[in-house]
């Protein structure tokens, strides 16, 4: 007996999300320069956040305005990591975020200081040195929101804890840093999607006994 394939396809029917209500934050460190990102020098920032069980953080964005090297030379890369438990003061009054910076000296090494801590974001080299200076938009990826939702909940802790390090391996004058992140519920299938998705999932496993 010869069966004709029927398959149903279920891929996509997750893509119609119900819409929750989301707020956004924006934070910057103290100095928002940084010291203007000094080579002998890497930078932690903490940021604390307090965690909620129902929230997540749904998209992020680290934001470098008006950076620029005095000139461009070999090797001249600012690394920039994510990282998971840096310091950072306890929550302000209300519960409202805090953040902290501290600093570590590798006179000026090359090379990157937070290698094997956290996840490195991205790397940035001024090819061409001096003004004019540029922007960095770096906008998270499915990953690294992923990785970023464990540092800040620290596996269902009430921790809020993460941050970031910068390593410049050379002197990154700027005119301030910021941390930009939007978070609510995470997204939900509608109820009617569901039912598709059982539609195909009975449809799937009816083939499977088809070909049986």
């Amino acid at each position: 007996m010869v069966c004709t394939k029927r398959v149903l396809t279920v891929m996509g029917m997750l893509t119609v999300l119900v819409a929750f209500p989301s707020s956004a934050l924006t934070l910057q460190p103290n100095p928002s320069d940084l010291g203007d990102l000094e080579h002998s020098l890497y930078y932690r920032w903490g940021i604390n956040i307090a965690p909620k069980p129902d929230l997540q953080i749904l998209s992020a964005q680290l934001f470098i305005d008006d950076i620029y090297d005095w000139e461009a030379e070999r090797n001249d890369i600012l690394y920039v990591h994510l990282l998971d438990n840096p310091q950072a003061n306890p929550l302000r009054s209300g519960g409202q975020p805090s953040s902290r910076v501290s600093t570590g000296t590798d006179s000026e090494n090359p090379g990157d200081a937070f290698a094997g801590h956290g996840i490195l974001l991205f790397t940035y080299t001024d090819d061409h040195g001096g003004l004019p200076s540029e922007d960095i938009s770096y906008t998270f990826t499915a990953s690294d929101l992923a990785t970023l939702n464990e540092y800040w909940k620290n596996n269902g802790t009430t921790d809020g804890i993460f941050g970031f390090g910068f390593d410049p391996d050379c002197h990154y004058y700027n005119h301030g840093i910021s941390f930009a992140c939007e978070f609510g519920p995470p997204p939900v299938p509608e109820p009617a999607s569901l039912g598709l998705l059982s539609i195909g999932l009975a449809g799937l496993a009816l083939h499977r006994r088809f070909l049986e």
